[in-house]
């Protein structure tokens, strides 16, 4: 079976919420911008998934959220699942240990903060120009 991802943006009031990581040795997001996200477990759904990322990254709660496309990531072997997130109280926000800071972009701060040529950039850049 192939690995499967999920990467979610977080939308309140316009802005994305984006993580910079640079807490893991090795890490290929290191000392970049990234939407939140990680690897399904056992038995989870992408749903459930991103929803237990979001919690464990940032302590929001998802309320609802919106399907956006996927893609195969050759590289790591993994199909990604974009969604766009929505949460009750962004105000909650406690980021973990593995991030080194987040903040709140607009749309124009995020496509231009991003990690380039990534799948993110695609998966935002995709995403921010049907909005429109």
């Amino acid at each position: 079976s192939k690995p499967i991802t999920t990467l979610c943006y977080i939308e309140q009031d316009g802005k994305y919420l984006m993580l910079h990581r640079t807490k893991k040795k090795q890490d290929i997001n290191g000392g970049k911008w990234i939407g939140v996200g990680g690897h399904l477990e056992e038995g989870e759904s992408p749903e459930d998934c991103l929803v237990r990322e979001v919690r464990e990254e940032t302590g929001l709660h998802v309320s609802r959220m919106k399907f956006n496309r996927t893609r195969f990531f050759e590289p790591s072997n993994t199909l990604m699942c974009n969604f766009t997130a929505y949460v009750d109280n962004a105000k909650a926000l406690h980021i973990n240990q593995e991030i080194d800071r987040c903040k709140w972009f607009t749309p124009e701060e995020a496509r231009a903060n991003i990690r380039p040529n990534s799948l993110a950039e695609w998966f935002l850049d995709a995403y921010l120009d049907e909005k429109k």
